[in-house]
């Protein structure tokens, strides 16, 4: 199976909400802002979130 050709802009796509949202955040301390200043829904953050404290450390 190839892979998708939007792959990589999805990813920069999530880099720079990432950003977005952690300079919000830094400013705002509140997670519903920041999460709207990146132009996501706060529970897509907390759900990212906890995807990433599931994964195995290395």
């Amino acid at each position: 199976m190839g892979r998708r050709p939007h792959a990589a802009p999805l990813n920069r796509r999530h880099q720079l909400a990432n950003q977005a949202f952690l300079k919000a955040l830094r400013r705002t301390a509140n997670v519903r802002l920041a999460a709207a200043a990146a132009g996501f829904s706060h529970s897509a953050f907390y759900q990212r979130r906890r995807a990433c404290s599931n994964r195995p450390r290395n």
